[in-house]
């Protein structure tokens, strides 16, 4: 581990190194491409006090300098050539900043006039100029600087005379200033280079741990997918065959099958839990608005919560100031799925005494709403905890309530993805009280619905009846269905003939297509039902031809219901972009399949009065 550690650490110091010379290098490189024009200019400045060979000269060793620099500086800013050619590097920077420092003391010399005064100044300027570019250097620096102008300085001491002396007093100052600054901005520039460094560290590993994080997801919520579905299939043939049973066997033998469908849906429940909760993580929880009405809603979860609570001995009030109908815009089915949570947990959580769920108009016009109970209440310092996921009052062995510690924590995203926020108070012993408000805009009645909305938990509240008043059809409504788990199949069978169709069952979207493309015109299916996953075609795939084959010969659009165990709403939205009417996720019972088919029924028949 320490020979890693030393490895990574020299890695990191040789990346340090190379970044800071190859931008010393390109800085470098910019000066030299300007440094020929600028001693073009001085040469043109003195060509009348300084003999031309003097000048020319000077001008071509000032060249030859700056080719030089040029050639060895792009050679080591070439891949891998960092470390080579320093000496040499070093070497032309002096050779540079001497044939800027013959100014001073060679061609001054030359002149037919005191220049001594012009020709200091470039070099002055040289140096100021050298101590900017090669500050992330300080080896060149200090190179450049003292070729630059110790020489300067030596010749004007060495001249004599009180401003020559003083000359190079300064310039011998003007060294030591521009060298100690040099070092100062080196040290400077290398910090900056590490910080920005360490920043692209920073941020490439954020990208990186982002990376795998989305991929850690993603894997997640395949294995949750898959899991869910290899869950819900055997689910759904257990669940359905216990219904099915339930009128065909004896007292004694009813009472076991409905302890079995309890225990089969409260295994559904987790899941689902499971699931939700895996949305609210990755972000994908969808929150729909449409208008329903919620006096009807709050009658039903109370209808369901109800024998829970009466099999505790326990009062289930509903206390609503609501009017009837009270039509509002929201989303039911989340509405719902919280109120259902809080009465259930409460139903769970107390012995004796009562469970209440209110509901009231605001101020602005939300509706706030409360679930209060008489049950063993909470203890102060756990109610900051309660809306954890997986979180449980008692967590023992000899824990007396079930659960998996899911409904709050999702109850309260649910609310705050909704707008609102889900708040506790409680007081041991006495009862629990959770409140929420959401701001549910009121709407204007809608006619021809019941009121609870078509994305219910599975209750049937939202089934009209259809055959009332109906004419007797000629013959009993034909369905395909597809499905290639034969457990499946003959519970949907089962149940679809129990409701009153004529069902013709198949083991693959192949074959489903084929005979719904060969069924003769007196004899069409008036309903298609598809798993998702069968072999030699799936049923989306299926439903994309059965459609093709119906826009290329003029069929009537034929309702297609997708029955899988796929639950998410990413599915139901493949479902509906292939051309599927509905999205029916197992396992589900009769009141669930009624509900669901008996409304598609109706419109694809009123859709044929009004062709014809």
């Amino acid at each position: 581990m320490p020979d890693k550690r030393a490895t990574a650490q020299q890695h990191s110091d040789d990346g340090f190194a190379e970044a800071r010379e190859h931008l010393r290098l390109r800085r470098s490189l910019f000066h030299m491409l300007l440094s020929l024009p600028f001693a073009l200019v001085i040469c043109w400045g003195l060509k009348s006090l300084v003999p031309g060979r003097v000048l020319l000269d000077w001008l071509a060793l000032k060249t030859l300098a700056v080719l030089l620099r040029i050639a060895i500086e792009r050679w080591r800013l070439m891949p891998g050539h960092w470390r080579r050619g320093v000496r040499a590097n070093h070497a032309a920077e002096a050779f540079d900043g001497l044939t800027w420092s013959a100014l001073g003391f060679g061609v001054a010399a030359a002149a037919r006039s005191d220049i001594d005064m012009e020709t200091i100044a470039v070099v002055v300027g040289a140096g100021a100029v050298g101590n900017v570019v090669l500050s992330g250097s300080f080896a060149s620096h200090a190179i450049f600087l003292g070729t630059l102008l110790l020489p300067t300085a030596a010749w004007q001491l060495a001249r004599g005379g009180d401003i020559p002396l003083a000359t190079g007093v300064c310039l011998l100052l003007l060294f030591v200033l521009l060298l100690r600054d040099g070092h100062t901005a080196s040290r400077a520039a290398a910090e900056l280079l590490r910080l920005r460094q360490r920043l692209d560290h920073l941020l490439d590993e954020r990208s990186r741990a982002l990376a795998l994080a989305e991929e850690r997801s993603a894997v997640k919520s395949r294995f949750l997918a898959t899991m869910s579905h290899e869950m819900r299939t055997p689910l759904h043939g257990m669940l359905g065959n216990a219904q099915l049973l339930r009128g065909a066997v004896l007292p004694e033998g009813r009472e076991r099958l409905a302890t079995l469908e309890r225990a089969g849906e409260h295994l559904l429940g987790l899941i689902n839990d499971v699931l939700d909760l895996s949305r609210i993580e990755a972000g994908q929880l969808a929150v729909q608005r449409a208008p329903f009405d919620l006096a009807a809603l709050l009658r039903d979860v109370t209808d369901l919560a109800r024998p829970a609570a009466a099999a505790k001995g326990l009062a289930l009030e509903l206390d609503s100031r609501l009017p009837t109908p009270d039509w509002r815009l929201g989303d039911v089915a989340r509405i719902r799925q919280v109120l259902l949570n809080l009465v259930g947990n409460a139903t769970k959580f107390t012995e004796h005494g009562r469970v209440l769920l209110r509901a009231r108009t605001t101020a602005d016009g939300g509706v706030a709403f409360e679930v209060a109970d008489t049950g063993i209440g909470i203890p102060a310092e756990q109610i900051a905890r309660i809306f954890d996921a997986f979180h449980q009052l008692d967590s023992s062995l000899q824990r007396r309530h079930d659960g998996a510690g899911l409904g709050l924590a999702i109850s309260r995203e649910l609310v705050q993805a909704m707008g609102g926020d889900l708040a506790c108070t409680s007081e041991p012993g006495r009862g629990t009280s959770f409140r929420f408000r959401l701001a549910l805009t009121a709407v204007a009645a809608l006619a021809g619905t019941d009121g609870v909305g078509g994305t219910g938990t599975g209750t049937g509240t939202g089934a009209t009846d259809t055959h009332a008043d109906a004419t007797p059809a000629p013959r009993r409504p034909r369905v395909l269905h597809a499905d290639d788990n034969p457990v499946n199949a003959a519970v949907a069978t089962a149940m679809l003939a129990s409701l009153g169709y004529d069902v013709c069952a198949v083991e693959d979207g192949a074959e489903a297509l084929d005979r719904f493309r060969a069924a003769p015109p007196d004899a069409r299916f008036d309903l298609v039902l598809l798993d998702w996953h069968m072999p030699v075609m799936d049923g989306l795939e299926a439903t994309r031809h059965m459609r093709d084959h119906e826009r290329h010969h003029g069929w009537p659009r034929v309702p297609i219901v997708a029955v899988t165990a796929n639950a998410y709403e990413s599915d139901r939205e493949a479902s509906l972009l292939a051309g599927m009417d509905a999205h029916l996720a197992k396992p589900f019972g009769l009141t669930e399949l009624r509900a669901l088919l008996e409304p598609l029924l109706e419109r694809a028949n009123s859709r044929a009065r009004s062709r014809a």
